[in-house]
C-alpha cells in the first residue's frame, strides 16, 4: 500500500508551510525593504518625563564656604611668592653667570605646580619649579645647585634657609614656605644616565610631564570656577581614604 507523497523526490517539502507564498514562488509586484522606525523621544515624550530642577542655593552655599576655608590667606600667599621670587631671581643669575656654579649649567626653569595654578590649598604652603639642566644631573652637582641657591639667598636677607636633598632634586625652606626643585635634564642626555650617579630617570621623566602639564593646565584651566572645584575636589580627596589614588592630574581632568 502506497501514500499519497511517500517517494517523491526533489526540494517540495512533504508538508508545505501554513503561510506565505508556496516555496520556489517568486513576488509579482516590486518589493521593498521595510526597516523599523528609529526612536524618537519627541514622539513619546509623555512616558518619560523630566526630571524636576532641583534647588541647588543649599549645596552653593556650602561649596563656597567649604572653599573660603580651605583658601590659602593672604600671609600665606605672600609668604609663598616672596620665597619663589627670591629663589627665580637666583637660578636666574646662576644661569646667566656659569662661572658661580661651574658643575651646573640650567637650560631653563619653570614655576609649575598648585601655586603656579591657584589651587593651593590652606596649610599647604609649597611651590614648586622645574629645573632643566643641559648638564648631566648627578647628585653632588644638584645638591651644589641647592646649596648655592641658599648662599644667594642668605647673602641677600638675613632670614634662616635650609636646603635637604629629597630624590626628586632638592628642597629649599625659609621661614613661612617651601620651594621645590623639580630637576630634569635635556632629552638628549637620556642615554648617558647611570643610576648610581644621577637622578632616577622615571622622576625626571615625571618634571618633563609637568612642563607640559602647567602648559595644558594653563590653556584649559583658567577659569576662576574651574579652580575652585579642582580646590574643593582636593579637599575631599584629603579627606577620604577611598580617593587617596587619586592625582592632582586626574582631579583636573574630571573637572575640565
Amino acid at each position: 500500500m502506497r501514500f499519497r507523497g511517500w517517494g517523491r523526490r526533489g526540494p517540495t517539502p512533504l508538508f508545505p508551510p501554513l503561510y506565505g507564498p508556496p516555496p520556489g514562488a517568486t513576488p509579482s509586484g516590486p518589493v521593498f525593504a521595510c526597516r523599523p522606525m528609529s526612536f524618537d523621544l519627541a514622539l513619546c515624550e509623555a512616558s518619560f518625563p523630566r526630571i524636576k530642577e532641583m534647588d541647588d542655593t543649599d549645596l552653593a552655599q556650602a561649596i563656597t564656604k567649604r572653599h573660603q576655608e580651605i583658601t590659602p590667606t593672604p600671609v600665606e600667599q605672600t609668604a609663598v611668592l616672596g620665597l619663589i621670587s627670591k629663589i627665580k631671581a637666583a637660578i636666574e643669575k646662576i644661569s646667566a653667570a656659569p662661572d658661580l656654579l661651574p658643575s651646573v649649567t640650567v637650560e631653563e626653569f619653570r614655576e609649575v605646580g598648585s601655586f603656579r595654578k591657584g589651587t593651593m590649598l590652606a596649610g599647604h604652603n609649597v611651590a614648586d619649579i622645574v629645573v632643566v639642566l643641559r648638564s648631566l644631573p648627578t647628585v653632588e652637582a644638584v645638591s651644589a645647585l641647592g646649596q648655592k641657591i641658599v648662599e644667594e639667598l642668605k647673602a641677600n636677607d638675613k632670614e634662616v634657609y635650609g636646603c635637604i636633598s629629597r630624590d626628586f632634586g632638592c628642597e629649599l625652606a625659609g621661614p613661612n614656605a617651601i620651594v621645590r626643585l623639580l630637576i630634569t635634564t635635556v632629552p638628549s642626555n637620556a642615554k648617558l644616565l647611570e643610576p648610581d650617579l644621577h637622578l632616577k630617570e622615571s622622576i625626571m621623566i615625571s618634571h618633563m610631564a609637568a612642563l607640559r602639564h602647567a602648559r595644558w593646565f594653563e590653556e584649559n584651566a583658567s577659569n576662576p570656577t574651574i579652580k575652585i572645584l579642582i580646590r574643593i575636589m582636593k579637599d575631599i580627596r584629603n579627606r577620604f581614604d577611598q580617593l587617596k589614588d587619586l592625582s592632582v592630574w586626574n582631579i583636573e581632568l574630571i573637572v575640565c
